[in-house]
This record gives C-alpha cells, structure tokens and sequence, in this order.
C-alpha cells in the first residue's frame, strides 16, 4: 500500500537522539491513523546512528527506511534535499513531510500537517526548545511580531493568506510539509548548505503554491554544534560570545520595508522576499534596536486604512 505521507529525516552523528526522534515521530504516525513512510538518511556519520535507526521496531503503518551516503561536509540543507528526493520516491499519495534528527514530533503533528495539505500545497509547522527565549531579547520578539503583522497585510492584499487570523510565519525544516506535485513543480527541494527550508517554502509560494502555517510542533534540541555551518547552532554560539550579534537574516530593515509596502499596493502582487537571504543590508541587535521605534510607526502609519505618511525613501530593489 502506498504510503500516504512519507518523511524525510536527514540524520549525521545522531546515535544519541535518533531513537527518541523515531519514537515520538511514531506516536504521532499512530494518532494520525495514515499510513507512513520514514526515510531516515544516515549522512556523514562516524556513529552508530544507521544500525540503531534499523533497530528501531514501528507500530503499524508506519515503515521505517535507513539509507546512508554521503554530502559535502557542513550542507545540512543538501543532506536534507536528498532527503525529500529518497522520501518522495516513495510515491506518498499526499506529500512529503521533513523533520530533523534532533526533534521530537507532538503527538498530533502529523494529523495536523496531513489535514493541512488537504486544502493547502505547503503546510508550515513549528519548532522551539527549552530557554530559547534567552536567545532573542524583547525588542527581536517585538519586531518580528510587527513585520509579521506587516507580511499578513500583504500577503491578504495578494491572496495569499485569509485576513482573519495572522499566520506564525515560521519556516523550519523540523515541520514543513509538501505536497509531491509541488515539489515537482519547483524541480525538487533546494540544495543549499543552509537555510534551504525557508528556501523552499519561498520557491513553491513563487511557484503560486497555497501555503499554510500550522499549529503543529517539534521540539529540537537547541545545540550549539549543530549539523549546518550557518544553521541555528551557530546563531546560538554567536549569541553567547557576540555583544552585538547579526539578528535573524529574516527581520527587514524599515526602509525596505516602506518599499516592499508600496510595491504591494500596485500590480502585479510580488512574492514577500524569501528569508533564506537577507533583504537589504543586514542588522545587528543595536541597529534592530534603532530601527524599532520606526516599524512601530510604520505600522501605526498603516492604521486601519493601510496607509503609509511620509515620503518614500530612495528605491530598493525587490529580493525575491
């Protein structure tokens, strides 16, 4: 029987986790009642991560593949394309959904992602780990949330969200699923050495994909040697030793933001820039911290009437 949902789980030097990973992944397969395939690809590994993932016994309906091979060291994201490539050889009837080694699935994120992709192309979950708000300071939640409110404004101008509620905007390859006709239509999942999740949610939303962020999540483990040479980890460390560290390549200076909004007002409806490059010059904390108080109004500007006062700054080219 073809599997309804396969997963792709790349996986490098993962012995320790790769059980506990198998393991809530499985209960979420069984809660969803659907038939499953994961297709664990054991990556660059001098452990015994392949032989403890075979070891591992699912419940049934879920089948559980190792394949093992090898990526240029430190590309994360191309041990995560050829991933989804194993996974959606399966033949799924429904998608492919990709998670990480070190995560551990809730027990309803596979029901939620599959229900998702019922009536969407790209269905985006959530990750966190414990004490990741000691990674962002106050004012870095505060922007992200106004330039989220400012996308969604956007995005409803386009059609590309339903205006009642504010998607999450998350985009990490822990919890995204796809469904293997997009996939196709995008020539397969990027190969990036990092961030090649939100390089690929940004290519099938290009492609005129429906994508839907969900309430589904995974905790990962929030390590500071991480698998992917400018992935999470080495933000984390960076926040560690850094007094003014590089914020998110995601959070977009005021100006451009004032052009992207313009931009948006007008046809044709461009796709909001992909957060896998930074948009204009990139920030660090004390130039975030500056900026604030001019998304904040910015956005008080916007008002109900979604207006911007005030001139326009010199044009900035659009980064899809």
């Amino acid at each position: 029987m073809r599997p309804t949902l396969t997963v792709a789980l790349p996986a490098r030097n993962e012995s320790r986790l790769i059980g506990a990973c198998l393991a809530a992944l499985d209960r979420a397969v069984v809660a969803a009642g659907l038939p499953v395939t994961t297709v664990v690809f054991a990556n660059n590994c001098s452990d015994d991560t392949a032989a403890r993932a075979r070891r591992f016994l699912p419940s049934p309906g879920h089948v559980v593949e190792v394949w093992t091979g090898t990526v240029e060291p430190g590309s994360a994201g191309m041990a995560r394309a050829i991933a989804i490539d194993l996974a959606r050889a399966r033949h799924p009837t429904l998608g492919v959904l990709t998670t990480d080694a070190d995560g551990q699935m809730h027990p309803a994120a596979v029901a939620r992602m599959a229900a998702a992709l019922a009536t969407a192309d790209v269905a985006c979950g959530r990750s966190w780990f414990r004490g990741a708000g000691l990674f962002a300071t106050a004012e870095e939640t505060e922007y992200s949330e106004l330039l989220h409110d400012l996308r969604h404004r956007i995005d409803v101008m386009a059609g590309r969200q339903p205006a009642d509620a504010r998607p999450h905007y998350i985009e990490s390859g822990a919890c995204i699923a796809i469904r293997t006709g997009t996939l196709a239509a995008i020539g397969g999942p990027p190969r990036l050495p990092s961030s090649e999740d939100r390089a690929l949610v940004a290519a099938a939303e290009r492609a005129g994909a429906r994508i839907r962020y969900v309430d589904a999540r995974v905790r990962v483990s929030g390590r500071l040697i991480g698998r992917a040479e400018d992935g999470m980890a080495a933000c984390l460390r960076a926040r560690r030793t850094d007094p003014d560290p590089w914020v998110d390549q995601g959070l977009i200076r005021v100006d451009v933001l004032r052009v992207l909004w313009q931009q948006a007002c007008r046809p044709p409806a461009l796709p909001f820039p992909s957060r896998a490059l930074p948009c204009g010059p990139r920030m660090r904390i004390s130039e975030l911290r500056a900026e604030l108080p001019r998304l904040r109004a910015l956005l008080a500007d916007l008002g109900d009437e979604g207006l911007v006062a005030g001139p326009l700054p010199d044009p900035v080219a659009h980064v899809a």
